[in-house]
């Protein structure tokens, strides 16, 4: 896979002469700009292509509160989540195989 890609433009009226069958260079920018929230995978606990569920301390950090987020994309290590984490500033990695909602959790900072 070489990561280029066959497009077709359409150029805006120019007094600039272009020829047929030169080569040029066009930097394409998305319409819409989105921004997402990288997570490692290992916060994942369920979910689907589109949709799962991570975990994120309460406000005393004392217990774990289950949220559902919507996936955007899912990389080798890392998955990138479009909706569910606004406000959101910290989630929890390790061991949320075990974890339910509302169990009591202890951070350790390492």
């Amino acid at each position: 896979m070489t990561g280029l890609f066959e497009v077709e433009i359409a150029l805006d009226q120019t007094t600039l002469p272009l020829f047929s069958g030169f080569i040029g260079r066009v930097t394409i920018f998305p319409r819409q700009l989105k921004s997402y929230a990288v997570v490692s995978i290992n916060s994942i606990t369920e979910g689907n292509a589109h949709r799962a569920f991570v975990y994120v301390p309460d406000k005393k950090k004392e217990r774990a509160r289950k949220i559902e987020v919507a996936v955007e994309k899912i990389a080798e290590t890392s998955v990138y989540i479009s909706e569910g984490l606004e406000n959101i500033s910290e989630i929890i990695q390790e061991g949320t195989p075990y974890l339910t909602d509302n169990a009591e959790i202890e951070i350790q900072n390492l």
